[in-house]
C-alpha cells in the first residue's frame, strides 16, 4: 500500500462499476500527496444514441431495455458531482476539466463499427441490449434505425469528456471521509527543499 506516487486510468467507472471502490482502490496504493487522474464520458455523452436503444425498446415493448437505458445515463456523472465524490473519498483539490465534442457518422454500421466507442460506450450498449431477450438483434435494430432515419445526413453523436485530477491528502484530517489515517503530521505536502527529509 502507498506504493505509486501517480494512479491514472482511462475511460473508468462505468455503468457497471463502482466509482467509490475504485476511488478507494487508488487511495490504498497512492503515497499521500500523489496524484489520481482519471478520464471518462460525463452526464449528457452518448445521448442521441441511447435515444436510438430507447426507441427500440418502446417499439418493442422491452420495458427492461428501458431501464438499462436510464440507468447507465443516470450512471454518467455530472463534472461536479465526480469532483465531489472524489473529495468525498478523501482526495484534496479535486477538478474535474470538460470537453465537448460531437462524432460523425454516415451509417449505422459505422457507429456500431468505431474503434473508439468500443471502448467508450458500446459495452455499456451491449449491456442494455442483454436485458432483451435476443441482445444482438437489438443492437441490429439501433444500427437499421440510425440508416433509415439518417440516410444521406451524418449522424451525430455528442460526448463530453472529462478528465479529473486529484491528490491523496497528506494527514487524517485529509483522510476522514475514507477512516484512513496518514502517518504524516503535516496537511501540506513538503517542500522541495524538504524532500528526503
Amino acid at each position: 500500500d502507498g506504493a505509486f506516487t501517480n494512479v491514472m486510468g482511462s475511460l473508468v467507472d462505468r455503468a457497471t462499476n463502482d466509482r467509490l471502490m475504485l476511488f478507494s482502490e487508488a487511495r490504498s496504493v497512492l503515497r499521500p500527496g500523489g496524484q489520481l487522474v482519471l478520464s471518462q464520458p460525463l452526464r449528457g455523452s452518448f445521448m442521441e444514441l441511447l435515444d436510438m436503444l430507447r426507441e427500440v425498446a418502446t417499439k418493442f415493448d422491452i420495458t427492461a431495455l428501458t431501464e438499462r437505458v436510464d440507468q447507465y445515463a443516470q450512471s454518467l456523472p455530472s463534472a461536479e458531482q465526480w469532483a465531489r465524490e472524489a473529495e468525498e473519498a478523501g482526495f484534496l483539490d479535486a477538478a474535474v476539466d470538460e470537453d465537448s465534442l460531437v462524432l460523425g457518422y454516415t451509417s449505422g454500421a459505422d457507429v456500431l463499427g468505431d474503434p473508439a466507442l468500443h471502448l467508450a460506450t458500446l459495452p455499456e450498449c451491449q449491456w442494455c441490449a442483454e436485458a432483451a431477450p435476443d441482445p444482438m438483434a437489438v443492437l441490429y435494430q439501433v444500427q437499421h434505425a440510425i440508416d433509415v432515419y439518417f440516410r444521406g445526413r451524418v449522424f451525430e453523436l455528442t460526448v463530453h469528456a472529462g478528465c479529473l485530477r486529484a491528490r491523496r491528502g497528506w494527514c487524517a484530517r485529509a483522510d476522514r471521509a475514507s477512516g484512513q489515517r496518514s502517518p504524516h503530521p503535516r496537511c501540506r505536502a513538503p517542500r522541495p527543499h524538504e524532500w528526503g527529509r
